[in-house]
């Protein structure tokens, strides 16, 4: 009998052994999970913050790449054009309104405060923008001028990564914030603390004046673009593009003040014989005529001279009469400026003479001619 009980006490502390042991695991895995998200819920927030940089240099691109003083975007709102806050880019609509400047909770208690007691080195490598999370600091390569000057753009952690419950590098965090970022972060490896470096820059730590970033800081680049990208027209842009050939253009081209022209004005030529328009306000040029200008949709002579001239006969017909022609028009009677026995609209019918057309192979009727003068 006290065999028995014996066999089920070890049995009972078994089972015991065996839950906690399977408590423990699921308590750590549990832990590892919370902590994967909070590296890939820092990834997705600060890929957000460099979208609206990216927008940021996109906007502002001929400023920023001219740019000499730190408020060369004051009337934007930004006090310095090479280190936007998360507020100011808010403010600008490049950030949705309300966007988390601190971050997630996870990012908050992932991103630790100053390690090794280098706190001064660690605000002094920030720009002062408050408690935000992540900062941003735009720069150009060391000695650079002319078109291959690049304008880079990095967005990275207020502190470094570190892991919980500890003042060391996160580098299993790390790697899960890398992964998330697709290719596109780095960060200040301790093993190499003078580089700022991931799969896509490797760069000097800081890449720009300042104190060193400390290890463990996570940062993004945001695409770099060369001033030879100003080179490019874009909308709403205020720069003369100054076109040094021929352009082409498929489609109406609008101008909101006056045109220029110092070589010729070639203008479509319509035939004669069209006489309504759509366009108000257009000028063409008439064949075998002068301008005209649409106007009340009608086309009118918009300069003086001759504007053809047509003749009709006593009856004040246009038109052939007899067998197998009737009512064509008479080429010897009408105006080629209208193809009939008209003037153009804004000029008007001269008499200049009274005739036979005994002889010319159209009977012996009388006829009037008339000269059309603009």
């Amino acid at each position: 009998m006290h065999k028995q009980q014996g066999f089920a006490l070890l049995e009972l502390l078994v089972a015991t052994l065996v839950a906690t042991l399977l408590a423990i695991w699921g308590a750590a895995r549990l832990a590892d999970a919370a902590h994967e998200s909070g590296a890939q819920a820092s990834a997705v927030w600060m890929m957000s913050v460099r979208d609206g940089v990216a927008a940021y240099l996109d906007r502002y691109a001929d400023t920023l790449h001219s740019a000499t003083q730190p408020d060369a975007l004051a009337n934007a709102g930004y006090a310095d054009w090479a280190a936007p806050t998360l507020g100011e880019l808010e403010s600008d609509g490049l950030l949705s309104r309300g966007f988390p400047k601190t971050g997630p909770m996870a990012v908050r208690l992932n991103l630790a405060g100053p390690v090794n007691g280098a706190a001064t080195a660690s605000r002094g490598a920030m720009p002062a923008s408050g408690r935000e999370g992540a900062h941003v600091r735009l720069f150009k390569n060391p000695g650079c001028t002319g078109d291959a000057c690049r304008l880079h753009a990095v967005v990275y952690s207020r502190h470094p990564m570190l892991a919980p419950n500890s003042r060391q590098v996160d580098s299993r965090g790390i790697a899960q914030w890398l992964l998330s970022t697709q290719g596109m972060g780095g960060w200040v490896n301790p093993a190499r603390p003078r580089q700022l470096a991931g799969a896509s820059f490797d760069w000097v730590n800081p890449p720009w004046r300042g104190p060193a970033l400390l290890p463990g800081t996570v940062a993004l680049a945001v695409g770099a673009t060369s001033t030879s990208g100003t080179k490019f027209v874009r909308m709403h842009d205020t720069r003369d593009p100054e076109f040094q050939a021929a352009v082409s253009v498929k489609g109406p081209v609008t101008a909101s003040s006056d045109v220029k022209v110092g070589g010729y004005l070639h203008l479509r030529s319509i035939p004669p014989t069209l006489l309504t328009c759509a366009s108000e306000g257009a000028v063409a040029l008439r064949e075998r005529g002068g301008l005209v200008l649409c106007r009340n949709r009608q086309w009118r002579a918009l300069t003086g001279g001759v504007a053809g001239a047509f003749a009709v006969d006593g009856s004040h017909l246009c038109q052939l009469r007899g067998p197998g022609q009737p009512g064509r028009p008479n080429s010897y009677y009408v105006n080629p400026h209208t193809g009939n026995c008209t003037c153009p609209p804004g000029t008007t019918a001269f008499f200049m003479s009274e005739g036979s057309t005994e002889g010319e192979g159209d009977g012996n009727r009388r006829i009037r001619r008339y000269l059309c003068l603009g």
